[in-house]
């Protein structure tokens, strides 16, 4: 790996309040999202209380304990009829009373299990892309959407059949048309994409010069918007480093200089120097190395820049 990008990991870990989701095989393991895991509130979901099919039954019933729920995920036909899929999106807006952190559990295995097995691919983007932008759905939930999708358009799992163009597209529009959402400003959701964007054009066949500049044209939009929440400008920052923004470093050295700015935002531009900055930039990152707020930071953007031993 890029001695750069090493580093520049390093530097990021330093921030905190990542809004990421990682998934390690079948299991899924959340990390802490800005939006509160709280009992919420619901609208109960008609079609749940109707006649179903046993196999969506175990899944939604909130009397069984969520690992015999995610086991009847896992056990999904292939060939679910189109009433049984609709169902299961339905359930993804719905908790329907139940204990919403075992809700999310099987929420994320069903959008895991479908991409992992290409089911139903029409109606998966479709679905999950209404989700996306649905304000009523719950953020936690759009979160893990966003993520999916993006991991699905990005065609890095050898098991997962690459979508079509036009799957990949219509897929990276949304994503970017919620990221810019300004009603989605102050949620976790614009920095999800810009993370999960970032790593599919980086590493995925949706990595032509359009996708990226578009990418690289929204990254830059967040992060010079007040409206957004800091942490999200953080992660466009971060976002726009990776992606080698040409017009980046000088919003950085501002942003990075500016004491009335939040201390995630001035980071982040730390750590943006340390991947896009040159030796030209030294004696600048070299003046935060007294500031414990940003020692280690700079510590890790001149190593990146190869500018000190490691």
């Amino acid at each position: 790996m890029n001695t750069r990008v090493v580093s520049f990991s390093l530097a990021l870990s330093l921030l905190g309040g990542s809004c990421w989701l990682l998934w390690s095989g079948e299991n899924s393991e959340k990390k802490t999202s800005s939006v509160p895991l709280e009992n919420k509130p619901h609208a109960a979901l008609p079609s749940i209380k109707q006649k179903i099919p046993p196999e969506i039954r175990r899944i939604v019933d909130s009397g069984l304990h969520e690992e015999e729920r995610i086991a009847a995920v896992r056990d999904l036909p292939g060939d679910l009829d189109s009433r049984s899929l609709a169902l299961l999106f339905e359930y993804l807006e719905n908790p329907n009373g139940q204990n919403i952190e075992s809700w999310y559990l099987v929420c994320n295995e069903i959008m895991e299990i479908f991409r992992k097995r290409n089911m139903a691919p029409d109606l998966y983007s479709q679905h999950l892309g209404a989700l996306i932008a649905s304000q009523k759905a719950d953020p936690i939930i759009r979160d893990y959407a966003c993520q999916h999708l993006a991991l699905w358009i990005s065609g890095t799992q050898p098991q997962v059949t690459v979508p079509e163009k036009a799957q990949i597209s219509a897929s990276f529009e949304t994503l970017l048309s919620e990221a810019a959402n300004q009603e989605n400003a102050n949620l976790t959701l614009p920095g999800t994409v810009m993370n999960a964007l970032t790593d599919a054009v980086l590493s995925g066949p949706v990595s032509t010069e359009n996708h990226r500049a578009a990418l690289t044209q929204s990254a830059m939009k967040i992060l010079v918007n007040p409206n957004f929440s800091n942490i999200n400008r953080a992660t466009a920052i971060q976002a726009a480093a990776r992606l080698h923004a040409p017009e980046l470093r000088e919003h950085c050295l501002e942003y990075a200089r500016n004491s009335e700015l939040s201390p995630d935002l001035r980071l982040s531009s730390i750590a943006a120097i340390g991947l896009i900055g040159s030796s030209e930039d030294a004696a600048f990152l070299q003046s935060f190395k007294s500031d414990p707020t940003f020692q280690y930071a700079a510590s890790a953007a001149l190593q990146s820049l190869n500018l000190t031993n490691p």
